[in-house]
């Protein structure tokens, strides 16, 4: 899922930055990104259901789920498809 998830962001998300052909180097950081984000992701949602005593454990998951997004964009956008002159 990870590796399609990469050549669809190659392809499609990031297109007009992603100058180079798919390589290992980017999907390796790719992974790492994505890896950082699921942590980004559990962690909030670790941290707010101990913090917060929720009734509906969608709430946490939903604020962990937006925060790994956002990581995930932050670091495809400005690391791995990065254009080569920035």
């Amino acid at each position: 899922a990870g590796t399609q998830n990469y050549l669809i962001n190659h392809a499609w998300t990031f297109r007009t930055q992603a100058t180079e052909k798919a390589s290992f180097r980017q999907w390796a950081a790719f992974m790492l990104s994505s890896l950082a984000g699921y942590c980004i992701n559990l962690g909030v949602y670790i941290l707010l259901t101990r913090l917060f005593d929720w009734q509906y454990k969608v709430i946490p998951q939903a604020l962990g789920i937006l925060a790994g997004m956002v990581v995930n964009f932050l670091v495809s956008n400005y690391v791995v498809f990065r254009k080569k002159n920035q």
